[in-house]
């Protein structure tokens, strides 16, 4: 079995569960900007609906981008999804599909001192024309800061994203929108320089048990599984100003 599998299920079970993806043509370089979070209605009332959040400074944008290649193992290659971080060595000459996938890490710095950053991880899916075919479910919580340097991201609610008079926005889910994942990082989020690398070391999904009514926990360490210290591994590409979308 390849090294590899695993981050396919990896992406499967965290980004694509819950949800369909939907095909829109949506380009991170174009539409990935103040746009989408000009209307606050989805940043509001986070805290169970009973604290507001007003005002962003910055939002950090990090990237980690995937690319379905012919990876080697015992003789055999299997076409399978993996990070153009990754310095695994199993990858073979021949072509890849020119499938990718780009997940995103977006950390919204808050002009309110006494309200923690929030988080956003979703997935874009595109074929080998570079036409987006699918964005997955947007993932939204609190940057809550950790001890030594690493950062949680707590993840308790679903959003979308929705074309609106021909401008993608987000907007709040109407249905099924609770969830409970925990993102753990090896650095600081809002303490790194565009270029800087981060990298998920941690996840911990809460699965709720319907039966005994408790919360169970399936807790995933991603370069262990994969046996590679890139598995989940973003870089900051941008920093965008609320009142615009250059960097």
């Amino acid at each position: 079995m390849s090294d590899f599998k695993p981050l396919t299920s990896l992406i499967f079970l965290i980004l694509l569960s819950g949800c369909s993806s939907v095909h829109m043509n949506f380009s991170p370089e174009k539409n990935l900007s103040s746009d989408l979070w000009k209307n606050d209605e989805w940043l509001s009332k986070l805290d169970g609906g009973s604290t507001a959040v007003q005002g962003i400074s910055e939002v950090y944008v990090f990237e980690a981008s995937f690319s379905e290649i012919p990876v080697e193992q015992n003789g055999v290659s299997n076409y399978l999804m993996v990070n153009d971080l990754s310095e695994k060595t199993t990858r073979t000459s021949l072509e890849g599909t020119g499938y990718t996938q780009r997940l995103f890490l977006l950390v919204f710095s808050l002009t309110q001192n006494n309200k923690a950053p929030i988080g956003i991880y979703f997935s874009t899916s595109y074929n080998k024309f570079n036409q987006c075919i699918g964005i997955d479910p947007l993932y939204i919580g609190e940057i809550q800061g950790k001890v030594q340097a690493n950062d949680l991201f707590h993840a308790e609610k679903i959003i979308c994203i929705e074309k609106q008079d021909s401008v993608y926005r987000f907007i709040p889910k109407k249905n099924k929108s609770k969830t409970d994942i925990r993102f753990y990082t090896d650095k600081n989020l809002l303490t790194c320089d565009i270029g800087d690398s981060i990298n998920i070391i941690e996840i911990i999904h809460g699965m709720g048990n319907m039966i005994s009514g408790t919360n169970d926990f399936l807790f995933l360490h991603p370069q262990n599984i994969m046996n590679d210290k890139s598995a989940l591994e973003f870089k900051l590409i941008k920093i965008i100003k609320p009142e615009s979308s250059k960097h």
